[in-house]
């Protein structure tokens, strides 16, 4: 793999979180992405257009239909984990989860927040945002979540959208916590909404909170693959022949059968010709002081119906970096397919302490 990075900045605050892109128009990538304001807490999505091989965008502008809005009980809707994809024929989605805070930014304990819910928005060719609407899986629309989420095309305007979901409680961080499954669900996409057509099994883990952040990818040979975030120090796959009923999932490993560790992070897919990659972050020889090992992201080619991640192939995406005394944080990434043999990843270099980050960019392709 080959990678070419490089930092973005608008004009004005920097302080950005969640950067996701995805192809749009001609020659031109679709930006999105949240300032972050605190733990766990964003600020309303904005959106972009531009290039990479100028690296001028317009000026971030909101997304209408997932503004931060009153509820009639007083609290704020927002939408947060926001990711973009191109669904084709000019048409953008963005998907994040609708949930609720106090004003001042305080979360809602468990047994009296509304129910979260995985929403979506279109972006039509005549630069017009759709309105919000909610995600549904067989009727059902309660406790779902698209966070920071990975689709994919099954074919004839038909996609896969991995979804986690609330399945019982936990103790997490001394406080109950939701305790998190996983499901993919088919979608048609009839040029104004996504249809449901049909559901899949559920994919569960005891431990810790359970299994979240899904995310998709069709291989070559017809099969679809899914990486899971989990909080047993691995990061899990499984594989379909149809994208909705999933084998066991496994650990991932590498071919000599030991795993790397992987402290609740997420991991998302990337494609260079025949070969697929991930991207991830995990325990390395000089980042075990960082909060859950995130700097640097690697990528490396696997053997996904195996779970085998090839270590002989891992590049370093994006490498640490620092301000003074404080180390950069990577780990709520997204990763756009621009082409069969070119796909970007998009992070968020995070400094808390010094309240800004820098908005990293890497250009990957087969070397």
């Amino acid at each position: 793999m080959k990678v070419t990075s490089r930092e973005i900045r608008f004009s004005g605050e920097n302080f950005w979180f969640h950067p996701s892109f995805c192809p749009h128009g001609k020659n031109e990538l679709l930006f999105a992405g949240q300032r972050y304001l605190g733990s766990d807490l964003y600020g309303a999505p904005l959106y972009a257009t531009g290039s990479l091989t100028d690296g001028r965008f317009s000026v971030p502008a909101p997304i209408p239909s997932f503004a931060v809005c009153e509820t009639p009980d007083g609290l704020l809707r927002r939408v947060f984990d926001v990711r973009i994809f191109d669904l084709g024929h000019g048409v953008a989605a963005a998907f994040g989860c609708a949930g609720v805070r106090t004003k001042d930014g305080q979360t809602v304990p468990l047994g009296v927040r509304p129910p979260g819910k995985a929403v979506c928005t279109f972006l039509f060719p005549n630069g017009v945002w759709s309105p919000m609407y909610v995600l549904d899986i067989a009727g059902e629309t309660d406790w779902l979540r698209t966070a920071c989420t990975q689709i994919c095309p099954c074919g004839n305007n038909e996609w896969i959208i991995p979804f986690y979901g609330n399945k019982g409680t936990c103790m997490f961080a001394g406080e109950v916590s939701p305790h998190f499954y996983v499901i993919t669900a088919k979608y048609r996409f009839d040029g104004e909404k996504l249809v449901f057509v049909a559901k899949g099994n559920d994919l569960e883990i005891e431990a810790g909170r359970g299994f979240a952040e899904p995310s998709v990818i069709a291989g070559n040979d017809g099969m679809f693959h899914l990486t899971l975030r989990a909080e047993d120090g691995h990061g899990y796959c499984a594989v379909s022949r149809d994208g909705l009923h999933w084998s066991a999932p496994v650990a991932w490993h590498w071919e000599d059968g030991t795993c790397p560790e992987m402290s609740s992070t997420q991991q998302h897919w990337l494609r260079l010709g025949k070969k697929i990659c991930l991207a991830y972050t995990r325990r390395a020889e000089d980042n075990g002081h960082l909060m859950r090992f995130r700097a640097p992201l690697f990528a490396a080619e696997t053997d996904p119906e195996k779970g085998i991640i090839k270590k002989e192939t891992e590049i370093i995406v994006f490498p640490r970096q620092q301000i003074e005394d404080e180390e950069a944080l990577y780990g709520n990434f997204h990763v756009t397919q621009v082409s069969d043999n070119h796909a970007v990843v998009s992070d968020a270099a995070l400094f808390y302490k010094h309240g800004t980050s820098r908005l990293m960019v890497a250009d990957i392709r087969p070397d």
